[in-house]
């Protein structure tokens, strides 16, 4: 184990983050690489050195990239304790740290962040803080994490609360079947390298010599080449199997102990941190599933975190901002996971709806029974509006399920006093998730609840009708006047005018002049002629048009059975609900924040029009406890953890 430290180096500040940086990548260069593959397992500690963020982001650069450098023989350099603690730094570092931690998941056991300028405020600050805490998802031997001494704010919490609900699930069966025996497997093949090497003989037995491999100094070359090649065979057999032994859970969800002490806690950040605590496991279920903690000042630190509060693994005490609601919910959801203490101070104990006597007779008889997280013992513990439906059809036994049924309703009494709170005095756009629903409701109802189709009456003005419909007289110019023969004037025999069959209105109108017998003979034949070709060609024409019509069915048939395999629905635009659930939740940043099942939730909270009556039946209550109100029915007050 190589030790870098530099508590008592005289320089400080971004100066010493340009030394750390060049101490650092001497090990993947030169002589100092042969000395990392001897010990590649580093441990860096500058606490109190005030780096501020731009000695940390040297720093951590440099160490991220000698962590991805890997020789022929693998990593030289492995990071096991990283100890930032007191360096002045924000959350503009936590970007260069981020990767440090993804590089360092399989060998990272310690984290130090305490007594720092770590505050999220803005956006910047939140998207950087976030990728920061997704970064421990892949972390598989991480004892310990000290946020401690940060002025956090509550958007840490609630992000925190996000990203620890989308880690993998720790299996209460695995601990209880394996995780006890994977310890002293480990340390079992560990003892074997141990033994190995104490009966490693580094010269020829004549000699009776046996001692340090770099303290031999009268060994030959080919000696201590031989040994060496024998050893690393060793370490190579063994580290796979002592990697399986912790590998098996990952995320923050199997840190034993996250440190929240001092961080500026106040009920909003309570409230957050309560699911995080509820969902939980022990230290002691942990504990075996990580590598144990040196002898020493680490291990006693780790005791000190047990036996100095009512804190099980995770530690928020002490925070003065804590009032005595916070205290309630953080003690109720320490209870089930088998906490000792609860704090009910005499204003609570006054007020009625707290049902201290509930709460006492229920906390009693849970003392009896196993510690197991909250989650696991009802579900829908974290479904905010469903909770009187699980309380009254879980039923359960006098001695087990109605003693967690009380807790979990108190539990979630606690909480909406505290989100009632919050609405009122931050108000919704404080919460990610309550924004981002509050957002999709109305879009979702603009889209999905429109007015029913019916055929508007049109509106009849009989003024306008008459005006309308009213004949004007026309007067015709004189170039329209006809001229027709005086009522003496005779054209032959006939005195019968022919019809029009000018186009010109201004060509007067001339009798057609007499027909002989022989021109009236002929032009009956060219009519009958004439007739008997129009009929041909009428002919003709049907029946191309008949074979056209025809033709044009069987297209149109053909259509039609390609139509009736209909992906269009009803809904706006013929897309279906899914695409509008996809549409609706990319347009309001609802992807990602809200799950799937509350995305559906709220879709079918907008498509029922009874819902309208039951909204306008809280018009009479406050703006807050109005949107109280729907978040609950449509079950979007909280985060859903996986269990």
């Amino acid at each position: 184990m190589v030790r870098l430290n530099y508590v008592n180096r005289k320089n400080d500040g971004p100066k010493l983050g340009q030394i750390i940086a060049k101490d650092v990548l001497k090990r993947i260069t030169g002589s100092g690489l042969k000395a990392a593959l001897r010990d590649p397992d580093v441990e860096l500690d500058v606490t109190g050195k005030a780096l501020t963020d731009e000695g940390t982001i040297e720093a951590a650069d440099a160490l991220a990239k000698a962590i991805a450098f890997e020789s022929d023989t693998g990593k030289v350099v492995k990071l096991e304790e990283l100890n930032l603690r007191g360096n002045l730094i924000t959350s503009r570092s936590l970007v260069a740290v981020k990767e440090v931690i993804r590089l360092a998941s399989k060998d990272l056991k310690d984290l130090d962040l305490s007594n720092n300028l770590i505050s999220i405020s803005t956006t910047e600050d939140a998207e950087a803080w976030e990728d920061f805490l997704s970064s421990f998802s892949e972390c598989c031997m991480l004892r310990r994490i000290d946020f401690s001494g940060n002025p956090l704010g509550h958007k840490a919490f609630e992000i925190l609360y996000r990203v620890y609900s989308t880690h993998s699930v720790v299996d209460a069966q695995l601990i209880a079947t394996c995780g006890h025996r994977r310890p002293s497997h480990a340390a079992d093949e560990m003892e074997i390298v141990a033994d190995s090497v104490r009966n490693m003989s580094m010269v020829s037995d004549s000699d009776g010599y046996a001692g340090d491999i770099e303290s031999a100094s009268e060994l030959t070359p080919v000696c201590k080449s031989k040994h060496k090649q024998e050893f690393k065979s060793l370490v190579k057999k063994v580290q796979p199997k002592v990697l399986e032994a912790y590998s098996t859970t990952y995320g923050l969800r199997s840190v034993p102990y996250m440190i929240f002490s001092e961080t500026g806690m106040n009920e909003t950040c309570a409230l957050y941190l309560s699911y995080v605590v509820a969902s939980h496991l022990l230290p002691e279920q942990l504990l075996p599933l990580v590598p144990p903690a040196k002898a020493g000042l680490p291990s006693q630190q780790l005791e000190a975190y047990d036996t100095g509060s009512s804190c099980r693994g995770i530690v928020y005490f002490p925070n003065p901002l804590l009032n005595s609601a916070a205290k309630k919910v953080l003690a109720l959801s320490e209870r089930p996971r088998g906490g000792t203490h609860l704090e009910i101070s005499e204003d609570e104990a006054a007020d009625p709806a707290t049902s201290p006597k509930k709460v006492k007779v229920a906390l009693q008889r849970a003392s009896e029974a196993p510690v197991v997280p909250l989650t696991q013992l009802n579900p829908d513990c974290s479904t905010q509006g469903n909770r009187r439906k699980s309380s009254a059809a879980d039923g359960g036994s006098e001695t087990g399920g109605n003693s967690y049924n009380i807790i979990s309703s108190d539990i979630d009494r606690a909480r909406s006093r505290i989100q009632g709170n919050t609405l009122k005095d931050l108000g919704p756009q404080c919460n990610d998730l309550w924004s981002s629903c509050l957002g999709m409701l109305p879009l979702s109802r603009a889209i999905f609840l429109r007015p029913h189709k019916t055929k508007p009456k049109p509106e009849i003005n009989l003024k306008c009708v008459q005006e309308v419909w009213q004949p004007n007289p026309v007067s015709l110019p004189q170039a329209f006047t006809l001229a027709c023969p005086t009522s003496g004037e005779t054209h032959g025999d006939y005195s019968i005018y022919a019809p029009l069959a000018s186009k010109n209105p201004n060509k007067a109108i001339v009798p057609r002049p007499p027909q002989t017998q022989d021109e009236t003979r002929k032009s009956g034949h060219l009519r009958n002629a004439s007739s008997n070709s129009a009929k041909q060609e009428k002919r003709d024409v049907s029946q191309h048009t008949t074979s056209t019509r025809s033709q044009v069915e069987e297209v149109e048939v053909e259509k039609v059975e390609v139509e009736k395999v209909d992906y269009r629905s009803g809904l706006l635009g013929g897309l279906s609900k899914d695409h509008w659930q996809n549409i609706i939740s990319l347009a309001t940043g609802a992807k990602g924040l809200v799950n799937d099942s509350q995305q559906k939730a709220i879709l079918a909270w907008a498509m029922d029009r009874a819902t309208l009556m039951r909204e306008r039946e809280n018009l009479r209550r406050e703006k807050s406890a109005q949107i109280w109100k729907v978040l609950d029915w449509m079950g979007c007050l909280n985060y859903h953890i996986h269990t």
